[in-house]
Formats: structure tokens, C-alpha cells, sequence
């Protein structure tokens, strides 16, 4: 089962893509709503795939994207 972090501060979208991901058994969904969270989770776990708002809370995508490779 892949591994995806979804990090978006717009809880309605945030919540329509984590569903949506969820709903199809083949992903484990983590998400985030800023960029401190997503740092605290890229810390924590491994991810396969990362869906990333760049205007964020706190660091930015671009920041987040960063940490992530």
C-alpha cells in the first residue's frame, strides 16, 4: 500500500482529496493544513507520493517539497 501526504490549508479541499485517495483502498493517507505539520510527518514517516499546496501556514510547498527529497 503506497503512502501519501496530502498538505493543503484549505480544510474543504483537504478533505474532498484525502477522501477521495482514501476511498480507493490503495493508499494510506496522512495530511496536513500547514507546513510545520507536514515537516513534523515528513519526520516521522516515509511517503511514496506528496500532494502539496505552495501558500501554506508556516513553511511553504516549495519548503515542504524540499524536505521531502
Amino acid at each position: 500500500m503506497a503512502r501519501i501526504l496530502i498538505v493543503e490549508d484549505s480544510l474543504e479541499l483537504l478533505t474532498l482529496v484525502a477522501d477521495f485517495f482514501g476511498s480507493k483502498g490503495s493508499f494510506e493517507v496522512n495530511t496536513a493544513s500547514d507546513g510545520n505539520t507536514a515537516l513534523k510527518l515528513i519526520g516521522d514517516n516515509d511517503y511514496d507520493i506528496a500532494i502539496l499546496d505552495i501558500m501554506l501556514p508556516g513553511p511553504s510547498g516549495f519548503e515542504v517539497c524540499k524536505a521531502l527529497r
